[in-house]
């Protein structure tokens, strides 16, 4: 009964050490125990993806199908981390190999906890001055990060709590959960000041209200609003590509769109200019500081890249680029079919995020990806299951 429970609830222990320890590492410490807190990330890193395969092959079983399509998926994430040196991709596709016999719920309600408790610990190391408050301006604001690493660390850890809140209470919304969202949506404007995360909690809170309205006067119109934000989905997707990919400043419209957009395109053609789109991904230097020691003197000077679409194109090439693209869509789309329309809207907000942040495709940023677990296994059981049938049929 014990190893049984043990082989239940082992990626939850996993998944939750890495959780919280990605929070911490993201905060204002310089060093944790004496070592820097990049090498602490990383071997925390290193030491997950071993966990991780020692769940894989002894605590679960896979069918020849199921095998398969699995090493298919992770050979080209596997050269993409290998020539990038950037593992969010492959760390991500094995916490979803890894998630196959743990619920989703269950999932989402632990880390949801784990979250809860991770930012009331920066909070009180920011009251007891053990960690700083790193600070900047922005149109004579100023933005505070209370101990994480940057102001838009705090605004995307808000947005992950009250997407987290408001799925588990998905049945149940009550004005008290859209106080609450709006309480954060308040707080993340006025303190770190991240626009972003503000408009992301506006936009989940406005998407669960009229999934509600639909539900009770109109259920038929939900479908069709599935497939309106899958689509859109697509849409953030590719004009941002496109969008960055041109010289957005020498067109009157396009540059002032970038402006709304807090120039993101722009930036993104800038590195683009630098670096190109290579097929299987790239180590990006964004401080012109570590190019120079690369000998790349390009004089482009502090680069950044953060539309996510741009970041996964440049930085993880176009093979990664196109697999999590289309596979993101399908998982909209499969979640729509099975009416799980709250998970539909999260996952379209975090696209929409996607525009200004990196969130959507790194797991620790976004922890939705885990359902592509269940949508991958599902349809591997349903084409063995299928498989059977005929076979019992012939006989």
């Amino acid at each position: 009964m014990e190893l049984k429970r043990m082989k239940r609830n082992y990626f939850i222990y996993i998944f939750i050490f890495w959780y919280m320890a990605k929070i911490i590492c993201s905060t204002t410490f310089e060093t944790i125990g004496g070592i820097p807190v990049d090498t602490v990330s990383s071997m925390i890193n290193y030491l997950v993806l071993v966990l991780l395969v020692i769940q894989m092959v002894f605590f679960q079983s896979y069918g020849q199908k199921e095998f398969v399509i699995i090493a298919v998926v992770s050979i080209p994430f596997l050269i993409t981390a290998a020539v990038s040196r950037s593992f969010s991709l492959l760390s991500g596709w094995m916490f979803v190999v890894a998630a196959k016999d743990t619920s989703f719920e269950k999932i989402i309600k632990t880390v949801y906890r784990a979250l809860l408790f991770t930012i009331f610990l920066v909070f009180v190391l920011y009251s007891c001055n053990i960690l700083e408050d790193y600070t900047m301006v922005r149109g004579g604001a100023i933005r505070h990060s209370l101990g994480f690493s940057h102001p838009n660390q705090l605004g995307v850890r808000m947005f992950q709590l009250i997407a987290c809140h408001c799925y588990l209470h998905r049945h149940k919304m009550r004005a008290v959960d859209y106080g609450i969202a709006a309480a954060a949506a308040a707080f993340v404007y006025v303190v770190p000041n991240s626009q972003s995360s503000c408009m992301c909690i506006v936009v989940l809170a406005l998407l669960l209200a009229i999934g509600r309205l639909l539900e009770k006067y109109k259920e038929g119109m939900l479908s069709f609003c599935g497939k309106g934000l899958t689509a859109a989905a697509a849409l953030f997707n590719i004009l941002s590509v496109l969008l960055s990919v041109i010289d957005v400043k020498s067109h009157d419209v396009l540059r002032q769109i970038d402006v709304w957009m807090s120039y993101r395109f722009s930036h993104s053609f800038e590195v683009l200019q630098v670096y190109g789109i290579p097929l299987w991904g790239q180590k990006v230097f964004l401080m012109e500081e570590e190019r120079q020691k690369m000998g790349m003197m390009d004089g482009a000077g502090r680069l950044y890249l953060d539309n996510a679409y741009m970041s996964l194109f440049i930085k993880y090439g176009i093979v990664s680029y196109l697999i999590f693209s289309v596979a993101y869509l399908v998982l909209m789309n499969d979640c729509r079919k099975k009416k799980r329309y709250f998970t539909v809207s999260i996952l379209f907000v975090y696209a929409l995020y996607g525009i200004m942040e990196n969130a959507v495709f790194m797991m620790s940023h976004n922890i939705f990806l885990l359902a592509f677990a269940g949508m991958m296994y599902e349809r591997l059981s349903r084409i063995k299951d299928k498989k059977l049938c005929l076979k019992i049929q012939r006989q």
